[in-house]
This record gives C-alpha cells, structure tokens and sequence, in this order.
C-alpha cells in the first residue's frame, strides 16, 4: 500500500452549537511526490470542513489535514453517536484510496416552552384548559403534569399527568376544572389555580390560570322581573278603571236597546188592557248610548302585557369554540357559528385566537356576509391571543360569527393532527340580548 493516513482523535464528543476537530494524518509510501484530495463521508459530513482540502507529500513523508466539525443547535440534529470518514485519494494512483474511520458524538440538550390556553375561562360549573409543551431540544423529553389551586375551591383533574415526547414535537395536556358549589346568583366569583410542568432539566415551570364561576341565574332577570311586575300592575289599573266600565256600559246599553222596545210593542191580553210600563218609568227612560262592542278589546292587541320586553342592558352570557383547519400552499378552511335566534341581538365582548402548529398564512374573524373586522397573521403568533372590547360588537339576528383561514406553509403537526396543514381555534365570549322594539 502506497499511501497510510490515520485520524486523531477518533472519537470527537461535540455540543450542539459547538464544534470539534481532529487531524488528519497522510503519509506517501511510493517514490513519487503525490497529491491527495480529501473528503469527509457520512452523515456528519454536513457539518464537516477539511482544511486545506488537498495535499501535496514528497516520497517517504507525510503531511497533516484539519477536519472540523461544527454542530447546529436544533432538534434536527439528534443527541446521538454518528460515524464518519475521511476518504485520501491519490492523484496520481487513485486505486490506492485509504479511508480512516471516525465517531461524533453529539451531546443532548432541553429546550422546552409551556403555555396554557385559554388563561380564563368562564363556567357555572366545569371548564376545560389545554397545556401546550413544545419540546425544542434534540432529545426526547419526558414531562410530568400537576395542578393545584391556593383556595381549595376547585376539584382539577389533569391528563395525562406524564407524557415522553420526540425531538422537535409538541403535545397536549388537558386540565379539566370543576367549580366545587354551586353559586346561584350575586357576581361572578374568580378562581385562580396554577399548572405545573416539570421536564427533565429539573426546572419546573408554573402556568398561572384562571377559572370565572358564572351564578345560575343571571344578573338581568330580577330587573325583567320587577319590570314584568310594573307592567302587569299598570295593566291590571287599566282594566279596573277604564276597559271594565266601558265594558260594563256598553251591555247594559245593547241590553236596554233590546229590551225596553220590545215590552212596548208587546200586544194586550185576552183579559183586556196593555200590560203597564215597567217600575220606576222604565217606559219613558231612554236607552243608554255608546258602541258597547267597541269597549271590548281583541285579545293581544294594544295589550300592555302582551307587548312588553324585558328592558336594561344585562343579557344572558354566552360563549363558544370553533376549530378550522386548511391545506399548506394557499389552501383556505372556514367555519361559522350558530346563527343568532330571532328577536335577539349577540353582544360580542371577548375573543381569545390560537394557532399551535404555527405556520404562515391569515386568519380572518368576521360576521357573515361583511368585512372581516380582525385580521391577524399565523407567523406573528401561536399561543391564545386575547381581545376584548369595551364598546360590545353586535351580531344581529341570522348573523353568524366566521373564522377564515389561509395556510402559506404548515408548521410540524400536534399529536392527532395531519401534516402538512394549518389549524387554528377561536373562543368566544358575550351576552345575548332580546331585540329592543
């Protein structure tokens, strides 16, 4: 054999973000000065760098290479053992070609994020949170899951409470909470709990939540109540000082119109003589005036009590979710709430948006069939973003609220999801009113 080389070292330990080297060490056995082309092989010989990258070596000598490795920190590169090689290739007598072995060993590294979504949540009695983990680290990382509350007023039920997952990926928990009473009316009570997640660089990260309990029976109905109450007492005066004597007149009137007459007119006896008038002159007495029909009101109509609305501004609160996902490369996904019932008017006053998968692309909110009234961008964000509005919007009757999604490129997929996609989740929040006549 014409041409010996040999690396040292032959086991490289690198961290991620970090670089190693080694020396390459050629040495030329024939009796001719030959050249040497040399090229790192293998999975690490993207990272990889010789320098200089050919030698010249006179018979009988040697001459010594640099091959340096430089590692990216990313979860692309795995924590793990990679072999590699450095090919010597002649010149002038290629068929002499050496090929000395080498090993990279990659360290491992955490890099974890946590987020809790939504932070608030409003419920009579039971409400639901998402715990979203990302593991940005080059090693598979294993989670535990725990939550607790600082009142003790909440029943909290967490799963999974332990999950491992890959390089690169993100997972789900779920916290499940329960308001422990009732509350039947008064203000909403605010409940705060905390999420802890502790990974394995022994850093525990504590996700502060919290859970608003609604009472049972909503702020505005003693005030439709008493309101209700007013009206009925207003109509019932009506009837007993107006309608019922107008009433009561008009069938006398109709009476005496068809009565009196009639005994006038009636023919005498066999025993003799017309029958004598009725006592008290009722012969002579007129008969009472007025539309008796006109004093009778058609049911319904200009009814006070029938007619009236339960007035203020309070309304009954309501919320919902919509989930909407769309293909990468410009594909769009929609998805449109309920639509309002009729005579009622929704009163919009929070949004909560979150797309965690990442990803680029647009996302429109907007009430059917007008301009979108929030437009966001899926690069600027992936945890909830939270919206609020003091001026309420207002979703009239038939109107529906609407999520549009536009995906340009997909982010990597959650557990359960497709690749290759964009999804996105929106939740709502307000009161739903009847419509003012």
């Amino acid at each position: 054999m014409t041409t010996g080389a040999s690396i040292d070292p032959t086991i490289l330990a690198v961290p991620p973000g970090g670089e190693a080297s080694c020396e390459l060490t050629v040495d030329n056995r024939s009796d001719i000065v030959e050249g040497y082309r040399l090229e790192v092989l293998g999975d690490a010989a993207r990272w990889a760098s010789v320098e200089p990258a050919t030698l010249s070596v006179y018979p009988g000598g040697n001459a010594t290479a640099r091959v340096v490795f430089r590692i990216p920190r990313s979860p692309a590169v795995p924590a793990a053992e990679v072999p590699f090689a450095v090919r010597v290739l002649p010149v002038e007598r290629p068929d002499t070609a050496v090929v000395p072995e080498g090993v990279l060993r990659v360290g491992a590294y955490v890099d974890t994020t946590a987020e809790l979504h939504p932070h608030l949540s409003k419920a009579r009695r039971k409400a639901r949170h998402d715990v979203e983990i990302d593991n940005r680290g080059n090693a598979p990382l294993r989670v535990d899951l725990s939550a607790t509350d600082p009142d003790g007023a909440l029943a909290l039920k967490v799963r999974p409470a332990h999950l491992v997952i890959p390089p690169g990926r993100a997972a789900l928990g779920q916290v499940t909470v329960r308001h422990r009473g009732l509350r039947w009316k008064g203000q909403p009570a605010s409940r705060p709990f905390q999420v802890k997640v502790e990974a394995d660089d022994g850093v525990p990260r504590v996700l502060d939540g919290n859970s608003v309990q609604q009472p049972l029976l909503s702020r505005w109905i003693p005030k439709a109540l008493a309101i209700l109450l007013v009206l009925a007492l207003v109509a019932a005066g009506l009837w007993f000082a107006l309608l019922k004597p107008a009433i009561k007149s008009g069938a006398d009137a109709e009476i005496k119109d068809k009565v009196v007459p009639n005994a006038l007119a009636a023919p005498a006896g066999k025993g003799g003589g017309a029958n004598p008038p009725a006592a008290g002159g009722g012969a002579s007495q007129a008969p009472a005036t007025g539309p008796a029909a006109a004093a009778s009101p058609s049911p319904g109509s200009n009814n006070p009590v029938n007619n009236a609305q339960p007035g203020g501004t309070g309304g009954a609160p309501s919320s919902g979710r919509l989930d909407v996902d769309a293909a990468a490369g410009g594909g769009k996904g929609r998805a449109a709430s309920d639509a309002v019932a009729a005579n009622t008017t929704f009163m919009l006053t929070d949004i909560s948006l979150g797309a965690p998968q990442g990803g680029t692309g647009q996302l429109d909110i907007s009430i059917a069939r007008k301009p979108p009234f929030l437009t966001l961008s899926l690069a600027t964000f992936r945890g909830p973003q939270d919206f609020h509005w003091v001026t309420p919007i207002q979703v009239p009757a038939g109107g529906q609220l609407v999520m549009n999604l536009t995906c340009t490129t997909a982010g990597p997929p959650l557990p359960g999801r497709q690749a290759n996609r964009c999804w996105g989740w929106m939740s709502w929040s307000g009161v739903m009113q009847a419509a003012r006549t």
